[in-house]
């Protein structure tokens, strides 16, 4: 039989130094058994991605959702995510968070304000040959999403983007 996990508390089956395979796995990754990766409940710690994290319930919750969530009074509806609106993602003042219905309706504001931050226009579009951007009639667009300026693509790939009467 084996020895139980040499670490106070834990009743599980030894499996190397004395350890079992989470302590073992713990102490080798972060150079202590016991390392927690979120802090203790009530407590908040940044995570690896910028974001707040705080442990509630046994669950981890990004801050900006909480705050989110207190200002609504009730919990994002399914599906809603919240967007930073300087960007920075450990800013979680109520004034810099907007509650977006959707991913899609999220990715866009970051393509706008892409846009304005690189030409001062959020509706102009970036060619993904050349990455400029220009206005959208300016720019050819597919529905599997490439955009391209019709020049770009002539001056790409030539007589190849011609044939069988593909539109430039």
């Amino acid at each position: 039989m084996k020895t139980p996990c040499r670490v106070d508390g834990c009743t599980k089956p030894s499996r190397c130094r004395n350890m079992c395979n989470s302590h073992y796995r713990m102490f080798m990754r972060y150079g202590d058994p016991l390392f927690r990766r979120y802090a203790e409940a009530g407590t908040g710690t940044k995570h690896n991605s910028g974001y707040w994290m705080y442990e509630i319930n046994g669950r981890c919750v990004m801050r900006h959702i909480l705050i989110v969530e207190k200002a609504i009074g009730h919990s994002l509806p399914l599906g809603a995510e919240v967007h930073h609106v300087d960007g920075v993602r450990s800013n979680d003042d109520p004034s810099n968070l907007v509650v977006c219905q959707d991913r899609n309706y999220h990715q866009l504001l970051h393509k706008r304000t892409k846009a304005f931050a690189a030409c001062g226009h959020a509706d102009w579009l970036s060619c993904q040959i050349c990455k400029q951007y220009s206005p959208p009639e300016e720019i050819t667009s597919y529905s599997n999403g490439v955009k391209w300026h019709s020049a770009c693509w002539a001056k790409k790939f030539g007589k190849r983007g011609m044939e069988n009467g593909r539109k430039l």
